[in-house]
């Protein structure tokens, strides 16, 4: 419990892990979390945002999800994770937004010369992660606007 805090006050903690909140409720004795269970929370939290992406990504590109599979398609969200946690991106609306981007403009999008607009927004340290995704979407936008892409 925290410093002062009574026995029977309930208290509620949360703890950031990996762009995931955890919360915790503490009744008269203090919770500890040992960093093995932190790690089997943080995985449980990461496969739960990964099937959710996953479905997602069904939902939206079948055609191309069906020709990569589900092991590749599962490897492409786990690298959009990691690469979006690289900018500062980690909450978990921003991820999959930026995994969306990677299906629309190709899994390295942020180190295509074509795009140097995107890792120009990407590297900016002056934005917010929330706003680089909102300019990349933007600018995705009048992209596809000018040259959409097949269907």
């Amino acid at each position: 419990m925290s410093a002062g805090a009574e026995a029977g006050v309930v208290e509620f903690h949360n703890l950031q892990t990996s762009g995931t909140l955890v919360y915790l409720l503490i009744r008269r004795s203090m919770v500890v979390i040992r960093d093995q269970q932190m790690k089997t929370l943080e995985g449980f939290a990461s496969k739960t945002f990964e099937d959710r992406v996953f479905a997602h990504l069904v939902r939206t590109w079948p055609e191309r999800c069906s020709a990569l599979g589900e092991a590749e398609v599962r490897a492409s969200i786990r690298k959009g994770i990691d690469l979006a946690a690289g900018y500062g991106i980690t909450s978990q609306s921003d991820v999959a937004g930026y995994i969306d981007l990677m299906y629309v403009h190709g899994w390295d999008f942020d180190r295509d010369p074509a795009l140097l607009w995107a890792a120009s927004i990407l590297q900016d340290q002056d934005l917010q992660p929330h706003t680089k995704m909102q300019r990349l979407y933007e600018r995705t936008e009048q992209e596809l606007a000018v040259s959409p892409q097949p269907a």
